[in-house]
């Protein structure tokens, strides 16, 4: 081990350097208090979460104030750390310890908890209090982060950051670009800030530090100090990896090299603004893997929706656009490129109290049995095509029907107040009808023919379907209603067909889980003027493994209803 544990007999006589945090590979950051992630190294983990880089926070005591604050503060606390966390970096995960607040130093095996972190998040560097602080809690929680990176050295050592006491800084980070998330972020700790005018203290420690970031009359400039200890400013690769490269988050500076891997790996074109105007809006659009020479070898592709199941609403991630460039794809191991970088987004964005409480996809058989053996999916629902061979079916009095194509409409906010198309919706886990995502989904979409199905009873809005046409099929890509009479149902897919019928072709199909076609087989077969139809299977859904921390999954498995529009490709 270094010279460099013998910190306190030999003063840093040399002033201290600019901290380069390109190539942090994964920071784990360890915390003694709500708060302290803010005013100690707020700046370093809004850059690094700009970057795409992981970070994942340990809150280390419970936050309850050691009795200083009223009954219940802690929870309240751990909420606000949650928002801090979010203003720094929508992919910033945290867990916390609940060990008591103010009493760290006398915890048995405090040690033994941060090393279970580390070794569960497996991070290049540690981010911990330093030492040498006041407050006994950050003192015990530094002291612990020193004696795991003694027992067990991380590649690219320990960074530890100031609070109360200033330290000995031999690294220092220009956050002036973050400097307004970084205040931001303290804003949240409301129930900190109301003991103290930490705001205040923040800004003049970092106002001050600026003056060691080389540009002693810099205005408005401000900066983070750090005690590196055996920092490495680069990671070394695994050299036990076959292929030598390292994972993160996607960032808008990813897309055009995204567009190239999309064009490299399926053998089509998408749009110049392909990447920025699907994911452009995500908070966390995804993970990539990259190589040595800083390419992008391999994408894991994330969508945010908003899913209902038994009348509670779930953040959920849609699996989209995964792929590895060719070159990479022989490694399928469970350090090889398509885990790791499934791995990332899998095992640190879901979660209870993470940014997503469930995750699904439809990948094709070999990426969904692959994603079996590496214990990232299960088998979920099975998928079905549906096809039925159109007979005009009249509607009966009271009835119309008007269609329009999806890029003539510009107002969409309507969609938000229609009703699942399903009976007992609260049976089913289903992805919500908002105008923001069929705007998206099909008006945006000019490289295939979406139009409106609009159902009404007697001048009034009852149903509205989504379609696209090809050669000789009409398929049903949404469904939904505006109410609940017993024959809206029947008369949305009699109108269908009918239009399917008007304009030549031969049949009327979907896709979907089998709880959705089974549903539209039904009621086209209640029709007076029946025609043929065929299910045929067409694989399954993937869910999260059992190994991850989704529970929901034993309970919505076998009750998704799901139709073309709830992917990304059809």
């Amino acid at each position: 081990m270094n010279a460099s544990y013998s910190l306190f007999s030999q003063p840093v006589a040399k002033p201290p350097q600019p901290l380069n945090i390109e190539n942090i590979r994964k920071a784990l950051v360890l915390i003694p208090h709500p708060d302290d992630e803010s005013i100690g190294c707020g700046g370093l983990l809004a850059l690094l979460a700009e970057r795409g880089t992981p970070v994942h926070v340990v809150l280390v005591s419970d936050g309850s104030g050691a009795g200083g604050l009223p009954e219940g503060a802690g929870l309240v606390r751990q909420h606000e750390l949650s928002q801090a966390l979010n203003v720094l970096g929508a992919s910033i995960t945290y867990e916390c310890l609940g060990l008591p607040d103010g009493s760290l130093s006398q915890v048995e095996g405090l040690q033994a908890k941060i090393q279970a972190s580390i070794d569960r998040f497996q991070p290049s560097v540690l981010v911990a209090p330093w030492m040498q602080d006041m407050h006994p809690d950050h003192a015990a929680t530094g002291y612990a982060a020193l004696r795991a990176h003694q027992d067990r050295p991380l590649s690219q050592g320990v960074l530890f950051y100031e609070v109360w006491t200033p330290l000995t800084a031999n690294l220092i980070l220009n956050i002036s670009q973050v400097w307004p998330k970084k205040q931001k972020a303290l804003e949240q700790h409301k129930t900190a800030l109301s003991c103290g005018d930490y705001l205040r203290a923040t800004e003049a420690l970092a106002a001050y530090r600026s003056l060691l970031s080389g540009n002693l009359a810099a205005q408005g400039e401000y900066a983070e100090a750090f005690y590196g200890l055996d920092w490495c400013e680069v990671c070394p690769y695994d050299s036990s990896l076959r292929q030598r490269y390292h994972v993160r988050y996607a960032t808008a500076q990813d897309a055009d090299a995204l567009r190239q891997l999309f064009i490299d790996v399926f053998q089509h074109t998408p749009s110049s603004d392909w990447w920025p105007s699907k994911y452009g809006q995500e908070t966390v659009p995804g993970t990539v893997a990259v190589n040595e020479n800083q390419a992008i070898i391999a994408y894991y592709g994330a969508l945010s929706r908003r899913a209902f199941w038994q009348n509670k609403t779930l953040n959920v991630a849609q699996q989209a656009d995964v792929m590895v460039s060719s070159h990479y794809r022989f490694s399928t191991k469970r350090h090889g490129v398509f885990a790791s970088v499934s791995r990332l987004f899998l095992q640190e964005q879901l979660g209870q109290a993470r940014t997503y409480q469930m995750a699904f996809g439809f990948p094709t058989v070999r990426a969904l049995h692959l994603g079996i053996r590496l214990e990232l999916y299960q088998q979920g629902d099975e998928l079905a095509y549906w096809q039925y061979s159109n007979q005009y079916n009249r509607l009966g009095i009271g009835w119309q029907v008007s269609v329009q194509k999806c890029a003539a409409q510009k107002n969409w906010h309507w969609v938000d107040g229609l009703k699942p198309f399903m009976a007992q919706p609260e049976g089913y886990f289903w992805l919500e009808k908002s105008g923001a995502y069929w705007q998206q989904r099909f008006a945006q979409n000019t490289e295939k023919k979406y139009s409106i199905v609009r159902l009404f009873r007697w001048g009034r809005l009852a149903g509205v379907a989504i379609v696209q046409t090809t050669a000789e099929t009409i398929e049903i890509m949404d469904l939904a209603l505006t109410d609940r009479h017993p024959h809206s149902a029947q008369k949305l897919i009699a109108a269908i067909i009918n239009y399917g019928c008007k304009v030549g072709l031969s049949k009327t199909a979907a896709w979907g889980t089998r709880i959705a076609t089974d549903e539209l087989q039904r009621h086209a077969e209640s029709l007076q003027c029946k025609g043929e139809s065929i299910v045929e299977h067409a694989g399954y859904m993937a869910l999260p493994a059992a190994g991850l921390d989704v529970p929901l999954v034993s309970q919505i498995k076998g009750h998704c209803w799901m139709l073309g529009a709830d992917t990304d490709f059809r």
